[in-house]
């Protein structure tokens, strides 16, 4: 019954039932931007990669990104430094009572440094399964369910780039989605933290060579 009522609410008025679609970022910044969610067991103790996975049944939620930072136009190399990856994810749930509600997880990745190169990288935001029956007992979860929004921000709180995950709706509406649910009267249920770094994450040592390096602070 919990299964039923869990796409009822403020999700499901503007996701209705399309595919699963990625918008373009901030084309002058990024020569590539694009995000996915997956649902991916625990890996294996002893892993290599992504693409091995565990056998304890324990699924996660997997937000992961794909970027190329570009080469300014007369340089042959740059950096950014202190940047911050920001990651947002909305999904409809019920309370323990039964009734409907909107949980929304929060994290943050900083990094040393960003080289402008144009070099494909790659990085991860996960909800642990922990975190998920925390606050969606009972309701079986699939990667559809959830809507993401991922943004680069640089000192200043200059966005350098923004990507929405999920349902086929418009960028403005999964924009203003967002602004609702982080607004001072929102009804949401706030999970500050409760999506990971990769660094906090079982892949955290997977795909260093394509990955940006992170500060690996939680604040």
């Amino acid at each position: 019954m919990q299964g039923r009522n869990a796409g009822k609410v403020l999700i499901a008025a503007f996701l209705c039932f399309f595919s699963v679609l990625s918008f373009a970022a901030e084309a002058s910044f990024f020569r590539e931007f694009k995000g996915t969610l997956r649902m991916q067991d625990t890996p294996r103790a002893a892993f290599s990669n992504l693409n091995n996975t565990g056998v304890s049944g324990m699924r996660w939620l997997v937000v992961q990104l794909q970027y190329s930072p570009h080469i300014p136009a007369g340089r042959e190399a740059a950096f950014y430094d202190n940047v911050t990856l920001e990651g947002a994810v909305l999904v409809d749930s019920v309370a323990p009572d039964g009734s409907a509600r909107v949980v929304l997880f929060t994290g943050k990745t900083r990094f040393w440094s960003m080289a402008l190169d144009n070099r494909r990288r790659t990085e991860l935001m996960v909800i642990a399964p922990q975190m998920l029956e925390r606050y969606m007992p009972g309701v079986t979860r699939n990667s559809d369910m959830f809507v993401a929004r991922l943004r680069f921000i640089a000192p200043g709180n200059v966005i350098l780039g923004e990507q929405f995950i999920g349902k086929r709706i418009s960028e403005d509406k999964m924009r203003q989605l967002f602004i609702q649910a982080m607004g001072e009267n929102s009804s949401v249920v706030k999970v500050d933290g409760g999506l990971f770094s990769q660094w906090q994450s079982p892949w955290a040592a997977a795909d260093l060579d394509v990955r940006d390096l992170s500060r690996q602070e939680t604040k």
